[in-house]
């Protein structure tokens, strides 16, 4: 599951973009000083660094937060799967607000892993039986049918 590596993203109040400042022209570059350049390098230097860091810590803090639940509360700590459709399941969408596409990794809780493993499992025997693939009837018992005067009787082989 895809997470952002800024937590400070998700307490801003807009989720649109901020607006893209204009192109700095070449009479707007005449007008900053070589000295004021070299302190507004420097000022976002020091910003990117920052905040840089900033995302370097959440995420450590994500992969210590996991560690912990593997280790205290493994029901609750992610794991990756792998989504493996048949060619006629085009995704997985779990309560009308998750899709989860074929072919891609994605790391879930274990509740969610359990059901995306079972909705692979039952899209592949869907897709067995479809094909009348043999797999599909494997546990199924032949019936041996008989014709004896002029009725239809089944008997079960066992």
């Amino acid at each position: 599951m895809p997470r952002r590596l800024d937590p400070e993203m998700d307490k801003k109040k807009s989720i649109l973009p901020a607006e893209k400042p204009k192109p700095l022209t070449d009479e707007m570059r005449k007008l900053i000083s070589k000295e004021r350049d070299a302190e507004l390098r420097e000022e976002v230097e020091i910003a990117m660094d920052a905040r840089l860091a900033r995302e370097a810590e959440a995420a450590r803090k994500e992969e210590l937060e996991q560690e912990f639940l593997r280790e205290k509360q493994p029901d609750r700590a992610y794991r990756k799967i792998y989504v493996d459709l048949p060619p006629e399941a085009p995704y997985i969408l779990i309560n009308g607000t998750r899709c989860f596409y074929p072919n891609t990794e994605y790391e879930v809780d274990k509740a969610l892993y359990d059901t995306l493993n079972e909705i692979m499992w039952r899209s592949w025997q869907n897709e067995a039986q479809r094909l009348d693939d043999k797999t599909a009837n494997q546990y199924r018992r032949k019936l041996n049918t008989v014709l004896s005067g002029g009725e239809l009787s089944e008997r079960h082989s066992g």
